[in-house]
């Protein structure tokens, strides 16, 4: 009995690592598409880019480690295509985690309840 409480436990706690966490957004750029976007601009005009994702990022030109960067202020536009399947793959991860959930309190009570006969 205190295996399936351990296993009950690992789940929930587990359940906790796979949920998606979103990024910050001064997490730093990987690429040149931010610098780009202010290359033809002068600090404080208003600039956007576009990732690899085709996610729209707005903001305005800013003095950022010595260069002009496009500094997002808006929140970004994700396409939808992409939320769409991130967000199915979410919904089928917790729909797994619950029946598994499901599956360890029920293994609980039908072994007391067995015990008890």
């Amino acid at each position: 009995m205190n295996r399936h409480i351990l296993i009950c436990t690992a789940l929930i706690i587990l359940s906790g690592f796979l949920y998606p966490q979103g990024a910050y957004s001064h997490g730093g750029h990987s690429s040149r598409i931010p610098i780009d976007a202010c290359v033809d601009h002068r600090l404080g005009d208003v600039c956007e880019y576009e990732n690899d994702h085709h996610d729209v990022y707005r903001g305005t030109c800013r003095l950022i480690a010595g260069g002009l960067r496009c500094a997002r202020h808006k929140p970004i536009e994700t396409s939808t295509t992409r939320s769409n399947v991130v967000s199915s793959w979410a919904k089928l991860v917790w729909l797994i985690i619950g029946f598994g959930a499901l599956a360890g309190i029920f293994s609980l009570f039908w072994i007391r309840r067995r015990r008890k006969k």
